[in-house]
C-alpha cells in the first residue's frame, strides 16, 4: 500500500513546533491505497523497469576559473580542499565554486572572492542559488582583516534550508559567534556596510521584508578585505553559489 494522498514536504527549518507535531500526528489517520505499480512488479513473471530518481553528483574539482574583473582577487583560505574557482559572466554576475570545512570556531576554511578596501564601504549582491553539498554549506558576504584562517571577520550568509545567519569574530584569533537573522527563499538580496566603527548586515529574501543587524566592530582594521565567501562544508565536494547584481562602493579602493 501507499498513502492515498500526496504527503506535504517536511521542513523543520521553516515549520513551527505545532506544525511539526501535527505533521507526524497525521500519520495515524492517513488513508491508504493499493500501490498498483509495486503490486505488478512483485507479481509478474516478466522483468519490470522501475524508474528511480537520479541526482546530480557534486563536483570534486573546479570546472571553471575565469579571470576575475579588475580589482578582484580569489583565495582558498586555509588551503580549502578541493580548491575552488569561479565562472564570471560579467562584472556584476558570478558563480563561485568553493570547498572548505566551515567559517566557525577559531579558524576558517572557504573560498573567498574579494577586493581590498580601506575605510567605509558598502557591498551588495543577490544570491540566486546554492548547491546543497551539506546542510551547513554557506554562501554570503564577508569583511575580514586578513586572509589568515583566524582573522577578525563579519559575515552574513545563507545555508541551503533558507536560513540566514550573521556572525563575527571580534578580533584576530577570537571565537566566531553566529546567530540566526531570518529564514526565507532564494533569491535573496544581501548587503554589508561599514560606517566608522559599525557594520550593518541586511537581507531581503524572496517575497519577504528587509531584516538587519548592526554591530560595533572597532576591531576591524581600516584596511581590510570585502567580498563573497562560499564553502561546501563537506570536504569531498565543491558547492556552487550563483550571485548577480554585485555592487561595491568604497573609499580608497586599493590595487
Amino acid at each position: 500500500v501507499k498513502n492515498k494522498a500526496v504527503q506535504p514536504m517536511l521542513s523543520p527549518a521553516r515549520m513551527s513546533k505545532s506544525e511539526i507535531e501535527a505533521y507526524f500526528r497525521g500519520f495515524s489517520t492517513n488513508e491508504y491505497a493499493v500501490f498498483e505499480e509495486l503490486k505488478e512488479a512483485l507479481t509478474t513473471t516478466n522483468a519490470v523497469k522501475v524508474d528511480l530518481p537520479t541526482f546530480a553528483a557534486h563536483p570534486t574539482q573546479a570546472t571553471a576559473s575565469d579571470a576575475l574583473p579588475a580589482g578582484w582577487g580569489a583565495t582558498d583560505v586555509y588551503d580549502a580542499k578541493p580548491a575552488g574557482g569561479q565562472k564570471v559572466y560579467s562584472s556584476t554576475q558570478i558563480d563561485v565554486i568553493g570547498g572548505g570545512k566551515d567559517i566557525y570556531s577559531y579558524e576558517d576554511q572557504f573560498r573567498f572572492v574579494w577586493r581590498k578596501v580601506t575605510g567605509d564601504f558598502e557591498l551588495a549582491a543577490t544570491l540566486t542559488a546554492l548547491a546543497e553539498t551539506h546542510q551547513y554549506a554557506k554562501a554570503g558576504l564577508m569583511v575580514r582583516n586578513t586572509l589568515d584562517k583566524g582573522a577578525a571577520t563579519v559575515m552574513i550568509n545563507f545555508i541551503p534550508c533558507g536560513k540566514v545567519t550573521t556572525g563575527e569574530r571580534a578580533g584576530d584569533g577570537a571565537y566566531f559567534e553566529e546567530r540566526t537573522l531570518t529564514t526565507g527563499s532564494l533569491p535573496g538580496r544581501l548587503t554589508l556596510k561599514r560606517r566608522g566603527k559599525e557594520v550593518e548586515m541586511r537581507v531581503c529574501t524572496k517575497g519577504g521584508e528587509w531584516k538587519s543587524r548592526t554591530i560595533a566592530a572597532d576591531w576591524l582594521t581600516p584596511e581590510c578585505y570585502v567580498g563573497i565567501a562560499v564553502l561546501s562544508h563537506d570536504e569531498r565536494y565543491l558547492t556552487k553559489a550563483s550571485f548577480k547584481d554585485i555592487q561595491v562602493a568604497a573609499t580608497g579602493v586599493l590595487p
